[in-house]
């Protein structure tokens, strides 16, 4: 079970970089207001985010469920799908509305999944 517990590492990431990035472009670009840069920070992860992670969050959720449901053997390959599969449709999604964001939730959404899989070679040793 402490599997499926290392999902909320992809969704922290995503989002704390998604915030992060959309956070400093808009404090360079309005000169510095730390203010307005929160506030549009906020409106664009959170909100006009809204739908990605309405679907974003169950999709991995229910991925992690399924590819890892009998057991953690082969994570390597089940985190490669699973990131393959996620990665199609943020590219999807970047292709639509030519938006960058996207493309930095794929990349901290690489970087959660070699984390997890750190975290879940630590599981299987035990």
């Amino acid at each position: 079970m402490k599997k499926q517990r290392t999902a909320w590492i992809s969704i922290l990431t995503v989002f704390l970089a998604t915030f992060l990035s959309s956070f400093l472009n808009s404090f360079f670009i309005l000169s510095g207001s730390i203010i307005a840069s929160l506030f549009v920070a906020v409106l664009s992860v959170c909100f006009y985010g809204f739908i990605v992670w309405l679907f974003f969050i169950p999709l991995l959720l229910i991925l992690d469920f399924i590819i890892f449901f009998k057991s953690i053997k082969h994570f390597r390959e089940k985190l490669a799908l699973e990131f393959f599969l996620v990665f199609s449709l943020l590219s999807y999604w970047n292709h639509i509305y030519h938006y960058w964001l996207f493309g930095v939730a794929i990349i901290s959404f690489l970087f959660s999944l070699i984390f997890r899989g750190i975290l879940m070679n630590r599981f299987r040793q035990e």
